[in-house]
């Protein structure tokens, strides 16, 4: 009883904390994408918008000036969930610019719907941060055995994060090619548009950092994914 009391004291804190945290992030997240100045709605083709409105009419659409790292859906465990797109995939340059045409487009939106439609992982990773606290926590004050009981549990719930992103990724890509129609040589070859324009617009050491290794599957291995589903659809 006597460690009972603090643990669950340090529970609900450490949990009410990081819900707080969630809320500071998701005010501060959709006041940037609503701001007018950084939006233009006029290059997105109709197509696409009919495309999201056929999963999920709430779902909210913005376009962004930035790199094409900007891409991406930014996902919440409550409404409302943005789709946020660079405004560099709408652009036409010279001969060896990288565009984008507008199967590309589709298969991007695609596969970031297959990111807003499942469920978000903030559970998983507000228990991450928790048992990470705790950890310290009972290593400090109580037992060391407690304390390596919970770093295994850290230590578990982090390689099953780093697998579930990875897997989000190829669900996402399923997602796409079986909900939508969208084929899986136009997604491949969308993904390795992007994949030459992600190395031309970024840094080496941001390519090959421990959070991309951990937590992002490679090209070679979406793609391999991709051809699996192919060869079972046929």
């Amino acid at each position: 009883m006597q460690i009972l009391l603090p643990v669950l004291i340090l529970s609900s804190t450490s949990l009410l904390g990081w819900i707080l945290l969630y809320f500071i992030y998701y005010f501060d997240q959709t006041n940037k994408l609503n701001n007018p100045g950084n939006t233009n709605l006029e290059d997105f083709p109709p197509t696409l918008r009919t495309m999201i409105d056929s999963f999920d009419h709430d779902i909210r659409l913005k376009i962004v000036k930035g790199s094409i790292s900007v891409t991406r859906a930014v996902t919440f465990s409550f409404s409302p969930s943005y789709i946020v797109l660079s405004q560099r995939l709408f652009e036409k340059g010279e001969s060896d610019f990288v565009e984008f045409n507008s199967e590309d487009l589709h298969a991007i939106v695609a596969h970031e719907l297959g990111h807003v439609i499942p469920n978000s992982k903030l559970t998983l990773i507000m228990w991450l941060c928790f048992s990470a606290f705790l950890a310290v926590f009972v290593s400090m004050c109580y037992s060391m055995l407690l304390s390596l009981c919970m770093a295994l549990s850290f230590l578990i719930l982090f390689a099953w994060l780093s697998y579930s992103s990875r897997c989000e990724e190829y669900q996402a890509d399923a997602f796409a090619i079986t909900n939508t129609a969208i084929s899986v040589e136009q997604l491949v070859d969308c993904l390795k548009k992007l994949d030459l324009v992600f190395r031309r617009e970024t840094p080496l050491r941001q390519r090959q950092s421990i959070f991309r290794r951990l937590f992002r599957p490679t090209l070679e291995q979406r793609i391999f994914q991709l051809n699996q589903i192919n060869k079972i659809s046929h």
